[in-house]
């Protein structure tokens, strides 16, 4: 779907007339200039492009979720590298800062390391820069393209039913049962079971917040962060999940059962 803006310029006139009889009127004043005010920056999207990580001089295909409030979230899910955090922009400069999470120890031996972004982000249609990490050689750039599926209006009634994840065979390994105001819980075959709120960010676009208690396991802990929705084999039929609690980032995809 192409996505277009349109910006709307209101152009006034004064007419004068003349009065008296007889005389001439005066000669015409100018109208006022008007000075348009700068486009709007759409700061939320999904984002799809290559993510470079300069210590495997590599790149993968990753993607990225930023909300209107600047919270940002790249996910590559072969290198499980996971970058978040806060950002704001100063008109098409973004800059950023939070953690960076893996699941293989950066060079400096952590799993887990203060984060930093900057980028030139053109509204509705590129996401382009850089990532560095507090640790030494953790880095890399990124060149993103905009996705259009962030556009879809969001609502907890999409969310309402029974949801089921499913391991690397297909089995299911996890129930989810979401009620119609976000509330949610969750039981693994591992033993974790959890609870917590997806709530509506913007009903105008298809991001959400995400608020979990993991228990029974070693993953438990306090999560925080966001999901979409997505058309698997049917339209919103899929919830894609990524939070993280201090020491790790975990990204779920879970689809609705009939």
């Amino acid at each position: 779907m192409k996505i277009s803006k349109a910006i709307a310029l209101l152009i006034m006139g004064v007419f004068l007339s003349a009065c008296g009889g007889g005389s001439e009127s005066g000669p015409a004043e100018a109208p006022p200039v008007v000075v348009p005010p700068p486009p709007v920056v759409k700061f939320g999207g999904f984002w799809f492009g290559n993510v470079v990580i300069d210590a495997a001089t590599e790149s993968e295909e990753c993607g990225a979720l930023v909300t209107e409030d600047g919270q940002f979230r790249f996910l590559c899910v072969f290198a499980d590298l996971h970058l978040v955090g806060m950002s704001s922009t100063d008109q098409d400069v973004m800059t950023g800062s939070g953690q960076a999470f893996s699941s293989l120890p950066f060079l400096d031996g952590t799993f887990v390391s203060d984060l930093v972004v900057d980028a030139t982000l053109v509204s509705g249609t590129s996401l382009v820069g850089t990532w560095s990490t507090a640790s030494p050689g953790d880095s890399g750039s990124f060149d993103m393209v905009y996705d259009p599926e962030y556009e879809k209006p969001s609502s907890l009634g999409l969310l309402e039913g029974v949801w089921q994840s499913t391991d690397e065979f297909g089995n299911p390994n996890a129930t989810y049962l979401i009620d119609d105001l976000g509330s949610f819980t969750a039981q693994d075959s591992d033993g974790c079971t959890a609870s917590g709120m997806v709530l509506v960010l913007d009903s105008r676009y298809n991001l959400y917040q995400a608020n979990s208690t993991i228990v029974g396991c070693p993953i438990a802990g306090d999560y925080s962060g966001l999901a979409l929705v997505f058309d698997d084999f049917e339209a919103n039929d899929s919830i894609l999940l990524s939070i993280n609690s201090d020491d790790r980032a975990l990204l779920v995809v879970i689809q609705k059962t009939p």
